[in-house]
């Protein structure tokens, strides 16, 4: 059994529940799924911006290692870039 991550009140772990990976990132602006490790490369900030346009709310996620935001792009890569509140940097929660 894996110890358990440690929790940091300002940052959250983003993380798939069918694999159990993380959200992960590097210097390199890369952002991919890795086993959790609880290391701020996975630790990301999740603050609310606004309202998309199908009415959820949208949030910016910050990076705590590298303070980069998860970003996309119309080709469905995911990376982090530097925070611009562009729209592409706007994440929605959608419960199921």
């Amino acid at each position: 059994m894996d110890s358990p991550i440690p929790v940091d009140p300002h940052s959250e772990i983003v993380q798939s529940t069918p694999t159990w990976t993380c959200i992960d990132s590097n210097h390199a602006r890369d952002a991919y799924g890795h086993r959790c490790n609880g290391g701020d490369y996975q630790r990301w900030r999740v603050t609310a911006v606004g309202t998309g346009e199908l009415g959820f709310t949208v949030y910016e996620i910050r990076n705590k290692a590298t303070g980069l935001c998860l970003d996309g792009n119309r080709n469905d890569e995911v990376y982090t870039h530097p925070c611009n509140r562009g729209a592409y940097q706007q994440w929605a929660y959608q419960p199921r």
